[in-house]
């Protein structure tokens, strides 16, 4: 710096403390833009200089360089003589040295820099020779501008093979091929097909907005990404402001096209130039420390994308124009310094507060146009149905959408040669997906598999196999976790980018980077993966895996370490041989002793390093893999389940067992301390533990397992979980939490599997429970603590930002984390199931039951409430597990609602009530398993059943008419739903059905298929012959239609039913068949009543015993006999009934066929009352045991009398009084109140027939009162 004219201006200022301010210019200031800084500086001690010196100055640079500092005030026109220049000048100059840089003297001395580039990168560089033009010129800013092109729909459309007609051809952005882009052959510059478009607003044209400019925005890659998503809501762009705005706030762009500018670099210079910069110049200037931004960033990475902007002129301000409010200068920046006059920079002002945004319904109408528009070419229209698709799916109109996608791929049909197809598909099976349904998951298969392209349906993320990398430079890190949050909020196309980013960044570093570049490879390897494309992962591991073993050899840690990836890669894709063989080889690599047994001799290998381990127990993990599919597929299909899968699990149980101990040994976790302090210290080995229990979990839960060996396994596990229970039951963080809250649900599980008396799971999930909710306490009261150390303890909790793709959803207080509503869940269940054994038990107390059963209910009702909002504030990115736990603790709470609903104890409001609660919650579960799984799903399948039985339950014409429609529609479906996997023994169990005993899944299709068919015609005949006011008799017709389809169900033994089979399928085969018969019976004998047609008692005669042959022989579950006995009373009643009626009608009976039934029924009844069968007649008499017996009786004493069996009916007399005063005894019990008629009428008949001398003696004539016809 000049230290002459600054310091002897400064001395001639009239304050002394002004000299002191000359020596701190001299010292701080070394370029006009410091000085100006320096200037702006608030006085805070004596000596400083004071704002008001700010309006002394402006300020000029010279071309050779030097800055000049000028005043214009009066007072120092003295000065002139110090200064040189005269006394009449106008003008000071006060010159600070500040040397510029001439830009094509450095390219020049960069050749030996510039051979180190990539030729990408050498050609952003270039300054090939422009001229200046002050009008924007370009077929591009014509087809922008012109209002009956872009705007009406057109497409900038190019002849790539007509060679010279455009400066442009058609691209497609490299990691995201579904944004088509014109690249700027000379330049490179990649400009969008469309635009943002901001003409909606201008606020001076009336209707369409005709005063626009067309401008162009500069951008990298990674923003031109995330601007022209089809995946988002607005098409924004963000405003520079606060010191980076050096022209005011807003958006910058140029009214220039790449073609005006020629080269990256003078966009660069451009954009962010010094103020003496013209960037048009054959020999630009530039200040050191702008160009070294411009040369190591800005040239090669903000200038990549151009992206099309049509403004109002009412939102625009050229730099070179003085803001209307007056803070900037015309034609200088912030500090007032003048810039160059050949730079072009607009500010774009939003039009709300914020950044500039267009919304994207605005283009979607642009491209319906484009799609309608009959100059459009094939590959333009096919982008235009894509990108509308796209848009459409981010607005949630995914079957429209799907049209869309299908446009696409029809015309895509038609086009030779292009790259389009694969990401076309994949985004339209994503659509399909993502739509949820069963159905629209197999279209998205269909379409992959058609097409041949692979896509990430079920596979597991690959990146949450990979490590943080640890990179050469610390520096890096940052730009890494810019990458690892774009992964985890979902945003693959923008995580493959700041890769691209991340990969310029490590090439630009000195010294070997392939290191760092292949470990980026396996990066994006991952990214593709997450994608879909298993090629291209699979291809770029390889690399990684060639690459390796030729700079390391086979055994070196780095190149195990991608056999593991490619192992994880096919284990995700289900690929499991070529899974193995990698695995395989990594464990070879890693372990010294590979011929030797894993665990022949543990102790012998005491200082295996962990990865050895590690490699072991993934090894076994694809094994199990592989075992249970095999397991899965022999099941689905019925065929013998290979011994050789057993070996599997135990082998695998063995070697993680043997791995775990070395990791870290059981004695260790008995520590007390350990529960606090272990779990961070011990991760890896805890999880390997775990993974030991879960093998042996596993295990007994194969299916034809023998005994002995699964109480074995069983035992095993519950040892290692207790503990693994018991060390983790001190949680100090969310994560020590979920883990405490996952090892106590499988200790639970596998206690209850083992039928466990020596600890109840019931306790350590109430347990864990308490800790989970001492650590929710816990926390609570450290953030009520921190809150009131910062002096606002009623500050709520800064949430973090949470995008709508946010994959990593972090816990907390509002947000607790899943496997504490999966505790609480399974607790739920556990009492449910125990609350039901005591009520199944004839000898349980009935309060007990009911009181597990309310907590049941209680606990899953909170969790259904916690899963909904969970569910709802994940909405976008949902997580199976969640999504199944929510459907799956809907269905058994509709369980446990009704059986509340089947205790006394509640007023038949409340019974309404759990009725309509259970429906919509077996609505609930089956709607959304049907959309998750699909319709042929047994879980969907079975809660659309529960549905209509609950229906069918609540009476009513119209829950009757709707019962029957799902019923008829459910069994069609239970005709061909999905019984592989563990679907045959969760039917199995929700049926009470002997776990220990296979039952082939065809045999439960046809149960189930028949409860379907029987429940429909239960619904029909309810539809016809429930009693209602104003209801109309059903016609003969409709009687018709009822019989045919309970006969339905009766064709279904002709498939292989055997009737004296003791299976217990079989049995509750023959108990449908006998309702079904009994129903039929009642059916046709209604008819015989009114034709009085012999051949319709006949029929009638004939299901009645059909009926009762039918009914299965009495079984050891009380329940299942009570229902049996039951049908079996009803029946020999209504055939005792139908034997009267024909007595009367014609002479095709005996009385003595009329007493048979009589007896039948009322003995049933009293085998019912006397085995301990709970009542159920909540005061209806027609349902009540003792009043249903003593009427049987009294008819039964009618019949024998009509017999003039004497003896007979005297020893029925005495019977019939203890029936009578038992039946007045149940008074006030729950029962219905004796009818007094009745008992008038039974009483007066006991002392008739006790009067008459036929009782004492017998003689020769009947009774002249014949039994009642009920």
């Amino acid at each position: 710096m000049s230290d002459v004219n600054i310091t002897d201006v400064l001395r001639k200022l009239k304050k002394e403390e002004e000299r002191h301010v000359g020596e701190q210019v001299l010292k701080e200031c070394k370029s006009t833009d410091d000085l100006k800084d320096f200037l702006e500086k608030p006085k805070t001690e004596p000596g400083e200089a004071e704002k008001p010196y700010l309006h002394l100055f402006v300020f000029r640079r010279r071309k050779d360089g030097a800055d000049e500092l000028w005043t214009t005030e009066e007072d120092f026109k003295g000065l002139s003589d110090i200064a040189g220049l005269g006394a009449t000048a106008e003008w000071f100059p006060i010159s600070v040295y500040n040397k510029v840089i001439n830009v094509k003297e450095e390219l020049d001395k960069m050749t030996e820099e510039l051979n180190k580039m990539t030729e990408k990168d050498r050609g952003a560089l270039k300054l090939d020779k422009v001229e200046y033009d002050t009008s924007p010129k370009g077929e591009l800013i014509e087809f922008f501008q012109d209002p009956e092109r872009y705007v009406k729909g057109a497409l900038f459309e190019v002849d790539d093979a007509a060679s010279g007609s455009s400066e442009y051809f058609t691209s497609r952005n490299e990691h995201n091929n579904m944004t088509r882009v014109l690249c700027h052959s000379k330049t490179e510059i990649d400009v969008w097909v469309d635009a943002v478009d901001l003409r909606s607003s201008c606020k001076t044209c009336t209707g369409d907005c005709e005063c626009f400019k067309v401008l162009f925005h500069y951008t990298k890659t990674l923003a031109f990404g995330s601007i022209t998503s089809a995946h988002k809501k607005f098409h924004e762009l963000w405003c520079s402001s606060g010191d980076r705005a050096h022209f005011g706030d807003g958006l910058y762009a140029s009214q220039y096209a790449p073609e005006h500018f020629g080269s990256k670099l003078r966009v660069a210079l451009n954009n962010y130039g010094s103020c003496d910069t013209d960037p048009f110049s054959d020999e630009p200037l530039c200040c050191p420390k702008y160009w070294k931004d411009i040369r190591a960033h800005w040239a090669v990475e903000a200038a990549d994308f151009c992206i099309p902007i049509l403004v109002p002129k009412g939102l625009l301000r050229d730099f070179k124009d003085e803001d209307k409010k007056g803070k900037f200068k015309a034609g200088c920046n912030h500090k007032g310094v003048k810039q160059h006059t050949h730079r072009d920079v607009w500010i774009i002002s939003p039009p709300d507060k914020g950044n500039v945004m267009s919304d994207t319904t605005q283009r979607l109408d642009l491209l319906e146009k484009r799609q309608k528009d009959g100059h459009v070419s094939p590959p333009g229209k096919m982008q235009a149905f894509a990108d509308a698709a796209h848009i459409l799916v981010q607005q949630g109109e995914l079957e429209e959408a799907g049209k869309k996608f299908e446009e696409a791929l029809e015309i895509q049909k038609s086009i030779k040669n292009t790259d389009f197809g694969p990401s076309l598909v994949r985004a339209y099976a994503h659509c399909l997906r993502k739509q949820g349904t069963y159905e629209s998951k197999q279209k998205a298969m269909e379409l992959l598999k058609k097409h041949k392209v692979t896509s990430d349906a079920d596979s597991g993320s690959m990146l949450q196999s990979l490590d943080h990398a640890s990179w050469r430079h610390q520096g890096l890190d940052e730009h890494f976790k810019a990458f690892y949050d774009s992964w985890k909020q979902g945003d693959l196309a923008v995580a493959q980018n700041r890769l691209d980013q991340f990969e310029s960044l490590l090439k630009q570093l000195p010294g070997e980077s392939h290191r760092d570049l292949n470990t980026l490879k396996t990066y994006r390897a991952a990214v593709f993966s997450d994608q879909g494309n298993m090629e291209k992962a699979e291809s770029l591991l390889k690399e990684v895996l060639e690459s390796r073993t030729q700079s390391f050899g086979e055994k070196h840690m780095e190149t195990l370490a991608c056999h593991d990836l490619l192992a994880r890669l096919f284990l995700n894709w289900r690929e499991f041989d070529k899974a193995e063989d990698h695995a395989q080889k990594a464990l070879d690599g890693r372990d010294p002793d590979k011929n030797k047994s894993d665990h022949s001799c543990p102790e012998s290998h005491t200082g295996v390093h962990l990865n050895v381990l590690r490699s072991r127990s993934f090894l076994q993990e694809i094994r199990i893999e592989k075992a249970q599919s095999e397991i899965e597929k022999a099941q689905s299909e019925e065929s013998p389940l290979s011994p050789l899968s057993e070996g599997v699990f135990e082998e695998a149980f063995k070697t993680m067992q043997d791995c775990a101990r070395k990791m870290l040994p059981q004695e260790e976790m008995s520590n007390p301390e350990f529960a606090v302090s272990g779990f961070e210290d011990h991760r890896a080995a805890l999880a390997m533990w775990n993974n030991a229990a879960c093998v042996a979990r596993r295990f007994a839960a194969l299916p034809k397992i023998n005994e002995e060996r699964k109480h074995d396994m069983l035992q095993k596990a519950a040892n290692i979980y207790k503990q693994l229970y018991t060390a983790s039951k001190e949680p100090v963080s969310w994560d020590h939490a979920v883990h405490h809250a996952r090892i106590a649900c499988n200790r639970a599980h596998v206690l209850d599997l083992g039928k466990s008396t020596k600890k109840n799971p019931v306790e350590v999930l109430e347990e864990a429970k308490k800790t989970i909710q001492k650590f929710i306490d816990d926390l609570t009261k450290r953030k009520s603590a921190d809150s009131q150390r910062d002096g606002s303890p009623q500050a709520p909790e800064e949430r973090p930002f949470r995008d709508d793709q946010l994959l990593d959803q972090r816990p907390c207080l509002e947000d607790l984390p899943l496997e504490f509503l999966i505790l609480d869940n399974n607790l739920a269940f556990l009492k449910y199931k125990s609350g039901d054994l005591i009520l199944k038990n004839p000898s349980g107390t009935v309060p007990d039951g009911v009181g597990l059963l309310k907590e049941a209910k209680e606990l899953y009702t909170k969790s259904m409430e916690e899963l909904k909002g969970k569910l709802v504030r994940h909405a976008t990115q949902q997580d199976n597990a969640a999504q199944q736990e929510a459907y799956s603790a809907a269905m058994t709470l509709g369980e446990i609602l009704l059986k509340l609903m089947d205790q006394g104890a509640y007023s038949d409001e409340e019974r309404r009530k759990f009725q309509e609660d259970a429906s919509q919650n077996f609505k609930y579960a089956a709607d959304n398993f049907e959309k998750l799984l699909g319709k042929l799903n047994v879980k969907s399948v079975a809660c659309r059943h529960s549905y209509a039985s609950v229906r069918l339950q609540q009476g009513g014409t119209e829950h009757w008419r709707e019962a029957m429609k799902v019923f008829e529609a459910v069994a069609d479906s239970w005709e061909e739903v999905n019984m592989g996997g563990a679907a045959a023994s969760m039917l199995q169990e929700s049926l009470d059905l002997k776990q220990d005993v296979h039952v082939k899944p065809e045999l439960l299709r046809t149960l189930m298929r028949a409860r379907a068919l029987f429940s429909a015609a239960s619904a029909s005949k309810a539809i016809w012959l429930a009693p209602a006011p104003g209801k109309a008799a059903p016609t003969p017709q409709n009687l018709e239609e009822i019989c045919q389809k309970f006969e339905v169900v009766l064709n279904m033994k002709d498939l292989g039913m055997d009737e004296h089979s003791k299976d217990q399928v079989f049995q509750r085969l023959k108990g449908i068949f006998a309702m079904a018969h009994a129903e039929l019976g009642q059916l046709h004998g209604k008819e015989y009543q009114e034709t009085k047609n012999p051949d319709q008692f006949h029929t009638t005669e004939k299901h009645f015993k059909a009926a009762l042959e039918w009914l299965p022989q009495p079984q050891s579950q009380p329940p299942a006999e009570e229902e049996v006995q039951l049908l079996r009373c009803r029946t020999h009643f209504n055939s005792a009934c139908l034997q009267l009626t024909a007595l009367q009608y014609a002479d095709v009976s005996t009385w003595e066929k009329v007493s048979e039934d009589f007896r039948g029924a009322a003995d049933g009844y009293d085998k019912l009352i006397k085995s301990g069968g709970k009542c159920r007649c909540q005061g209806v008499k027609e349902e009540c045991f003792y009043y249903q017996r003593a009427m049987c009786k009294f008819n039964l004493i009618k019949a024998i009398s009509m017999q003039r069996n004497w003896q007979a009916v005297k020893a029925q007399h005495k019977e019939f009084e203890v029936l009578i005063n038992e039946l007045e005894a149940r008074k006030g019990k729950g029962c219905a109140a004796p009818d007094e008629n009745d008992l008038k009428k039974w009483k007066a008949e006991l002392a008739r027939n006790l009067r008459r001398p036929s009782i004492t003696k017998e003689g020769s004539k009947a009774s002249q009162v014949a039994p009642e016809i009920p």
